[in-house]
């Protein structure tokens, strides 16, 4: 567990690696595309992305939404930040060395966040209790 509750993609990864590889390989299938390693490998990582995302989503119902594409934008450019300054710097912010993995599949997810909002016209976010049905 992180210190805000969440667990990390890699615990997600490690738990549900059969379910993962066999939704991977589903995904290739249902999209007619070749069962290549790379292919499968690059499904792989999105159905983790996912699984990590449902799990989180759970926590925060759609929560995402208030931000609207421009703040889902600007969050994932943040966690690219981090990650390349983790990377780049060997440490996190606060002085403790950070999970990349976690931090590029939250930018994955984010990246999707970003595109359903520019899809639902959503450039600034949605108030709480006004509709946007």
């Amino acid at each position: 567990m992180t210190h805000d509750g969440y667990r990390e993609g890699y615990q997600i990864s490690a738990e549900r690696k059969e379910d993962i590889e066999l939704t991977a390989h589903s995904m290739l299938d249902a999209l007619s595309i070749e069962q290549t390693d790379t292919n499968f490998h690059q499904a792989r990582v999105l159905a983790t992305a996912l699984a990590l995302f449902a799990e989180r989503n759970a926590i925060t119902p759609d929560a995402w939404t208030a931000a609207g594409f421009l703040g889902n934008l600007l969050t994932a450019n943040g966690k690219v930040g981090r990650l390349m300054s983790n990377l780049w710097y060997q440490v996190g912010e606060d002085g403790r060395k950070e999970k990349p993995i976690d931090n590029a599949l939250d930018a994955i997810t984010y990246m999707a966040f970003f595109i359903r909002s520019f899809e639902a016209g959503n450039e600034r976010g949605y108030q709480p209790g006004v509709s946007h049905g």
